[in-house]
């Protein structure tokens, strides 16, 4: 009997879990970080896919050149970046 209780309340519990609305991702901008400059073929496509994921999930897409240093300079903020717990917006 006992199991048969805990059974159904484990079943209510899932049930009503399932039932729960997912946020939808991401809910604020996304700055998608180009270590080259401008104007060249790498921020052209970046720039192409973020218009694609833009149109897609309906949220705005910023594409940031930051050139120079042999693109160490692009490629050290996301590192900086990811190792903050708060914000993971960047990539």
């Amino acid at each position: 009997m006992t199991q048969a209780i805990k059974l159904l309340c484990a079943t209510l519990l899932f049930s009503y879990a399932a039932l729960a609305p997912a946020q939808t991702y991401p809910t604020r901008s996304v700055r998608v970080i180009v270590p080259f400059a401008p104007s060249g073929g790498t921020d052209i496509l970046a720039r192409s896919i973020a218009h694609e994921a833009s149109a897609s999930t309906g949220q705005q897409f910023i594409v940031e050149n930051r050139a120079g240093a042999n693109s160490i300079i692009g490629t050290d903020r996301p590192r900086a970046t990811a190792r903050r717990p708060i914000s993971r917006r960047s990539f």
